[in-house]
């Protein structure tokens, strides 16, 4: 049987995952890639280590998502100023 996801569900689920993008962002700027954890990104983002593996593979996936998302913010950014 398949399951529906309803539209809160989904926004619900994309809301938290930002989260965890930012959280892990600022830790990244303040720490270092290296010397962060799944841990403290976690712990920043109010959320478990369970949710976390929830959203994201590892801590690579979740740097990769956030080079997507700088990525698409500067593309962003020069498509508005040409």
């Amino acid at each position: 049987m398949a399951y529906k996801i309803s539209a809160k569900t989904e926004k619900r689920k994309s809301e938290k995952r930002s989260d965890i993008i930012d959280a892990a962002a600022a830790l990244f700027e303040a720490n270092g890639y290296s010397l962060t954890t799944v841990k403290d990104i976690a712990d920043a983002a109010h959320i478990s280590i369970g949710t976390f593996y929830l959203h994201f593979k590892n801590k690579e996936s979740l740097l990769e998502n956030l080079y997507d998302r700088f990525i698409s913010s500067l593309q962003s950014v020069s498509d508005y100023s040409l």
